[in-house]
């Protein structure tokens, strides 16, 4: 394999795959920025952007995971699985009623 090549290669697996959470986290950004009302402000949500909310979200994750045992950690990412894959099918209403604020 040439060598730009396996850069270019491993640039891609550090720095574009997050585990399945960190995953979940891009896409919960995505949809509330495609479903958020322009009353809803990023700051609503507790987040300057939708960059800082994805951040948040898996530097959040972050945190959680060091203290998860081997088999939690299975656990946890087989949910955000299941939570992605329930995701992919909410309606915009859906979403904002999941992750908008609570008040």
């Amino acid at each position: 394999m040439p060598r730009a090549a396996f850069a270019l290669m491993v640039t891609a697996v550090v720095a574009g795959c997050g585990d399945r959470c960190e995953n979940l986290c891009t896409s919960v950004g995505l949809e509330l920025g495609t479903c958020k009302p322009q009353s809803l402000t990023w700051n609503d949500l507790g987040a300057r952007s939708r960059s800082d909310f994805v951040n948040q979200c898996q530097q959040q994750w972050g945190r959680e995971r060091i203290d998860l045992s081997a088999s939690d950690l299975r656990l946890a990412l087989a949910a955000c699985k299941d939570t992605q894959r329930e995701l992919d099918t909410l309606t915009c209403d859906e979403v904002l009623a999941l992750y908008g604020p609570t008040e």
